[in-house]
């Protein structure tokens, strides 16, 4: 956690391309060991049997999440802000990112 913390404050600093792909990779690294070590833990909690049903449960409950909490989040900024045309957009993208990607699922 720490390694991505600092990738994440030192990347703004960087001026040079080499420096920016040294501090990506540092990210990217952290990125996967946190990931890979949390799939063990869950693996080590539930089981290897049970595994797939709850990364299941937890995908959908992550996509429902997206449905209905980023498009209500975008509409209090929209309210707030009073500018519907950007809100407009944004809400627009994730909706046809979800959809698209939904449809590739499908394939």
């Amino acid at each position: 956690m720490f390694t991505m913390a600092a990738s994440i404050t030192v990347f703004p600093l960087q001026t040079q391309t080499e420096g920016m792909t040294v501090v990506l990779g540092m990210w990217g690294a952290a990125m996967g060991t946190f990931l890979g070590l949390n799939s063990l833990h869950t693996i080590s909690v539930v089981g290897l049997d049970d595994y797939a049903a709850m990364m299941g449960a937890w995908n959908l409950t992550l996509a429902l999440s997206f449905v209905t909490i980023g498009p209500f989040l975008v509409w209090c900024v929209m309210q707030a802000t009073a500018m519907p045309s950007v809100c407009g957009w944004r809400l627009f993208l994730s909706w046809s990112v979800f959809c698209c990607g939904s449809s590739c699922l499908l394939l």
